[in-house]
């Protein structure tokens, strides 16, 4: 399940919402081999058979969920589990309030507003 030291690190994209640019080579150019999903369940999926090194995830609020605030809290709760996993997340500027909430409950590498600038989140890789 975990790797070996002969493998390449791995990253896992999750993009639900887009709309910014693709991020796939930035991630490629640091060594990392990239797995991009486009929905928090498949990510779920992706990661019980497998573990990341780096989870990049947009905040997606939703004052419509009953049990959490957003997206995050799911995939915050799975990286806790392998603490060598570093999860950083993308947010928009006018819910970057609501993402303060989680990061007292969570541990993040890191969170970039957007638009994001690429050479903050090369320095979070």
């Amino acid at each position: 399940m975990g790797r070996g030291f002969s493998e390449v690190p791995k990253l896992i994209s999750i993009v639900e919402q887009g709309g910014y640019p693709d991020f796939t080579p930035l991630y490629q150019e640091a060594g990392y081999q990239v797995e991009q999903l486009t929905s928090i369940r498949k990510a779920t999926g992706w990661l019980k058979k497998n573990i990341a090194d780096v989870i990049v995830t947009e905040f997606n609020y939703d004052p419509y969920f009953r049990d959490r605030l957003s997206n995050v809290e799911t995939i915050a709760s799975i990286a806790e589990r392998h603490p060598e996993t570093r999860l950083i997340v993308l947010v928009e500027k006018e819910e970057a309030d609501m993402l303060k909430r989680l990061e007292a409950q969570y541990q993040f590498a890191g969170t970039l507003v957007f638009p994001i600038d690429e050479a903050a989140l090369k320095a979070l890789l």
